[in-house]
């Protein structure tokens, strides 16, 4: 039986989206297939398909809180990812959380706001929630370009990543999924230089170019926020972990396939030749 000691323990807390595409599916996917052991606490159920999110039911934050004390208690996590959290009660209960975690357990949000496809996963009460209680914990945050500015209230991106780090995010990797370019993805990471450089990151901002997968694709923004977790914790430098995971995720973008009648899904299939 293999020694699995030094498996990265990743937790994921995200919503659930029964079609498969994105979310927790999507987390414990890109975990699996990385390398990492995936634990998870599911926010919120959504009523979901490939085409957009209809509604959505979050959790308890009492069976959270069960859930996740039982986990730490058991198997504390290395790296956390937080995706959508359901509500401002969530969002709350998630900021005290932090508050009891260990420093060097490396937190990566991405603010799901909205679905891909469609469809809101959050509020004024939550938004303001999760500047306040949860971003002063953040070591990474992933927006995408509309995402910086509705968390912000700021348009431009300079302005932005500093209103960010005054509240406590030590890196941000904006995405540019969402940019007109039909070509290219720019995407470019910003370190708070005015603290302590972590992971062997020296610089304080680095861009990619990415080749542009035509299509619409679901999962994007979770897969890859689960991906950069996952080699954070298998001891990857910050820049190298973001990289790495670019291309991986490419890969999964460049051979995905419909299961329904909107957004193409990532493939994390293996086939039996």
């Amino acid at each position: 039986m293999p020694n699995l000691k030094d498996v990265p323990r990743v937790l994921s807390i995200g919503g659930l989206d029964p079609s498969g595409g994105a979310g927790i599916h999507a987390d414990v996917k890109t975990i699996n297939s990385l390398g990492g052991h995936a634990t998870s606490l599911v926010t919120t159920h959504t009523v979901q398909d490939s085409q957009r999110v209809y509604a959505h039911y979050p959790v308890d934050t009492a069976i959270l809180h069960a859930q996740l004390e039982k986990l730490f208690e058991d198997c504390p996590p290395q790296v956390i990812k937080v995706g959508a959290l359901g509500n401002s009660e969530i969002t709350l209960w998630l900021g005290d959380v932090f508050n009891g975690v260990a420093k060097n357990t490396f937190k990566v949000l991405d603010p799901v706001l909205s679905a891909g496809g469609g469809g809101s996963l959050s509020g004024h009460r939550q938004l303001e929630a999760l500047k306040d209680h949860v971003l002063p914990h953040i070591d990474l945050l992933t927006p995408n370009t509309l995402e910086l500015s509705n968390i912000t209230g700021l348009n431009n991106e300079t302005e932005a990543v500093q209103h960010l780090f005054k509240l406590g995010v030590r890196h941000v990797l904006i995405t540019g999924g969402h940019e007109p370019d039909q070509k290219h993805i720019r995407n470019r990471c910003y370190s708070n230089s005015t603290k302590p450089p972590s992971l062997g990151d020296h610089l304080t901002y680095q861009e990619w170019q990415l080749s542009r997968v035509k299509g619409e694709f679901h999962g994007t923004g979770c897969t890859l926020a689960s991906a950069i977790a996952t080699l954070i914790g298998k001891g990857f430098p910050l820049h190298q972990a973001i990289e790495t995971s670019q291309q991986w995720l490419t890969e999964r973008v460049s051979s995905a396939y419909r299961v329904g009648h909107g957004q193409s899904y990532l493939n994390f299939l293996e086939y039996q030749q």
